[in-house]
């Protein structure tokens, strides 16, 4: 799919953008961000909204970092297994 525009309604903002998601990823991608800044905004309830969305857009960051980190370790397992494999075929060979 190409890059599209399109107008997103996240925490009561309408945010023009240009994006190449389909309308189910963008969806899931709203529905995140709200739920973030919802979560953040409800620990801060005096805080801007500009400090709110930089504080959720952190715990974003936060869970992108930790599940890239899950992801190496999976692919490593992965490597580590497959290696394996292949010695426990070139002995049976």
């Amino acid at each position: 799919m190409g890059t599209r525009s399109l107008k997103i309604n996240v925490a009561g903002v309408t945010l023009g953008m240009k994006t190449g998601a389909d309308d189910a990823e963008m969806q899931a991608i709203t529905e995140l961000v709200e739920e973030k800044v919802r979560a953040v905004a409800g620990k801060n309830g005096k805080a801007t909204d500009h400090r709110v969305g930089l504080l959720a857009a952190m715990t974003i960051a936060g869970d992108l970092i930790e599940a890239r980190r899950e992801l190496d370790a999976l692919r490593e397992q992965v490597t580590e297994r497959a290696q394996i494999a292949l010695k426990l075929l070139d002995d049976a060979g």
